[in-house]
């Protein structure tokens, strides 16, 4: 008897092994599929690798990315990802490969851990359907604030579903979770908030318990109360008065109905235009059979509901990445509502509600990749070695409409290539100004910002040339 209880075990480990590493396999391979020529350099990431070369270098900050809603956040993703950047200068894909590696590895964890006494066929079936969330593949696939803390905001979500939080360990590191997720991005407070409610709720009376939990979460804004006392409440004085600026510029209706069709359109492009009659069958269900449900369940599918009609009254700007938490919440809440149903085709079709809004555009060859900053670094390198030692500033032009003069991702290639540059508001005592120009046959004489003011207006063309259908110009003045 006892020899056949442990040959079952030793089946079920080996089965559940296997499933995990296929799963992660599938996944591995969708998230880094063409990566290397699809991975577009954006502004946000150019500014991001640009920071952590500056942390390489001694820089050390207290200031995290500026955020959308006007305010800037920790710059713990910086220095996440700075060791790389240190080890390897000129190879940054190793970034985005390792925040591909960092989705795959935990959604996998998850259903080998979970997996142990959990329906495993209800646990596959989830987190292949978050894990291919057209927002998940994305996020995976472009490292950043707003998006790499998404895997372990899915783990704090669901884990008082799989596991009991019975322990100081497991306190800690709930907490150390969600340190994270609101050093990368303070938006996820949103999915957090059912776990610190039901922590809250079980610990009320167990203060050092509580504590193994808030300590390590609210480390998060340390960084950023650090700075705002030395520098006498700058971001909360600039936020305030941006939302000020912001608020006033739309009446409350025109406000509500922008941010009901944002909300809408991008769950939309996640789920499909079914997703909310399928999530109001799963309210029905939910409540049908509420008695078979956890509190946290309940308070989690209550939230869900209560954190859409919020996200319509509050969304500051029409950023996708705002809606991860909840898309998530979302996600899980049908999860939950359908995993008391035997009828397991309706698991199918809830996997093909995903499948359904595969992003295949992302494996599309990117129009700026890593590769085209380095070529236009190496070229001004090499071309131009007398500049060197002399005061170099640099303007971006991305695109007729908008000016993105700081160009961080050029600079860092340059600077990573030895050559020096003046900062950003440092126009003004610059003798030499590349201007790059990713717009064809941009007309340098209409170049019209506060970048070139500062620079100056008497100064000649020294050199034109083009490289990877990129026009450098040089001014002297």
């Amino acid at each position: 008897m006892w020899k056949s209880c442990a040959d079952m075990a030793k089946k079920t480990f080996s089965n559940r092994l296997f499933i995990s590493v296929a799963v992660f396999i599938v996944l591995i391979l969708i998230y880094v599929y063409k990566l290397n020529c699809a991975f577009s350099v954006n502004t946000d990431f150019g500014r991001d690798i640009f920071e952590m070369q500056k942390i390489t270098e001694g820089n050390l900050t207290l200031m995290g990315p500026m955020l959308s809603a006007g305010f800037y956040g920790s710059p713990l993703y910086f220095y996440f990802y700075a060791p790389l950047v240190y080890l390897f200068p000129g190879s940054l894909i190793y970034i985005v490969y390792l925040n591909a590696f960092i989705f795959a590895t935990i959604f996998t964890m998850i259903i080998y851990f979970a997996s142990k006494k959990n329906n495993f066929f209800q646990l596959i079936v989830l987190i292949l359907a978050i894990s291919l969330l057209p927002q998940t593949i994305v996020s995976a696939r472009n490292p950043g604030n707003a998006f790499t803390y998404l895997p372990i905001l899915f783990t704090l979500i669901v884990f008082p579903i799989f596991w009991k939080v019975d322990s100081k360990t497991k306190l800690f590191f709930l907490g150390l979770g969600s340190f994270l997720c609101l050093s990368f991005h303070p938006i996820s407070i949103f999915g957090i908030l059912p776990l610190i409610v039901y922590i809250f709720l079980n610990y009320k009376k167990k203060i050092l318990n509580l504590l193994c939990f808030l300590v390590p979460a609210i480390a998060s804004i340390i960084p950023t109360l650090l700075f705002e006392i030395r520098h006498n409440f700058q971001i909360s004085r600039g936020f305030i008065s941006g939302l000020h600026i912001g608020l006033g510029n739309l009446s409350f209706f025109t406000k509500l109905s922008e941010n009901l069709n944002f909300v809408n359109s991008t769950l939309f492009q996640n789920f499909t235009v079914l997703v909310l009659l399928i999530f109001a069958i799963s309210i029905y269900l939910f409540s049908r059979n509420r008695a078979k449900f956890s509190f946290y369940d309940k308070f989690l599918f209550l939230w869900t509901i209560s954190a859409y009609f919020i996200y319509i009254l509050i969304t500051p700007k029409f950023e996708p990445h705002y809606l991860i938490p909840l898309n998530l919440l979302i996600l899980v809440s049908l999860w939950i509502s359908l995993r008391i149903s035997s009828f397991k085709p309706i698991f199918i079709f809830f996997i093909l509600l995903i499948v359904s809004q595969f992003p295949v555009s992302i494996f599309q060859n990117s129009s700026r990749p890593i590769g085209r900053f380095q070529k236009v670094a190496q070229f001004i390198t090499t071309n131009f070695p007398e500049l060197k030692k002399q005061k170099v500033n640099l303007i971006q032009v991305s695109s007729k409409e908008i000016s993105v003069p700081v160009g961080h991702e050029y600079r860092y290639f340059l600077v990573n290539q030895g050559q020096s540059l003046l900062a950003p508001e440092e126009y003004s005592i610059t003798d030499y100004l590349f201007v790059i120009s990713e717009v064809p046959n941009f007309d340098i004489k209409k170049l019209d910002n506060w970048e070139i003011h500062e620079f100056g207006s008497n100064y000649k063309i020294q050199a034109q040339n083009r490289v990877e259908n990129i026009d450098i110009y040089l001014l002297q003045k």
